[in-house]
């Protein structure tokens, strides 16, 4: 994981971030069902929960060069002549309405309108094998023009 890794933590610039980057990779690509800091940190980083909330929530950094990293990560594994770019959507069914982005709109999951965030996805592709190189949440209207419920997250 340490040589796959090397190209993102040099974008990070930070010797905390790079010391907790591979620690929450290792918790989100875990077993564990629950990927929320508390559970994850129970099995990467015992007794480390505020650190790693801490890098997850509260670290500022550039995210810049990491999506770039990811980019050329991408092109090394399926670019090429018969590479195609593949914009999508995804959408996530939820039941409330706190969640950043959540909005009655159009869910491809469930072929209608439904309360759920949207995202959209670009993923560089070659024959079977696919690479996400970008994804984003959309954000609708209702949120886009609600400041007071945007600072609020």
């Amino acid at each position: 994981m340490k040589r796959w890794l090397r190209p993102f933590l040099t974008g990070l610039r930070h010797k905390a971030h790079c010391r907790w980057a591979p620690v929450y990779l290792r918790g989100r690509m875990g077993l564990a069902q629950r990927k929320s800091v508390s559970p994850m940190a129970r099995v990467v980083a015992p007794g480390d929960r505020e650190q790693l909330h801490h890098f997850v929530c509260a670290s500022p950094w550039d995210g810049t060069p990491l999506r770039e990293a990811l980019v050329k990560a991408g092109d090394r594994l399926v670019g090429g002549p018969e590479a195609r770019l593949v914009v999508d959507d995804t959408a996530l069914v939820k039941k409330g309405r706190d969640s950043v982005g959540v909005a009655p709109q159009y869910c491809g999951e469930l072929w209608k309108k439904a309360n759920c965030q949207s995202l959209v996805s670009v993923t560089l592709a070659q024959f079977e094998t696919p690479v996400c190189v970008g994804l984003r949440l959309f954000l609708p209207e209702a949120w886009e023009t609600d400041r007071k419920r945007r600072r609020r997250k």
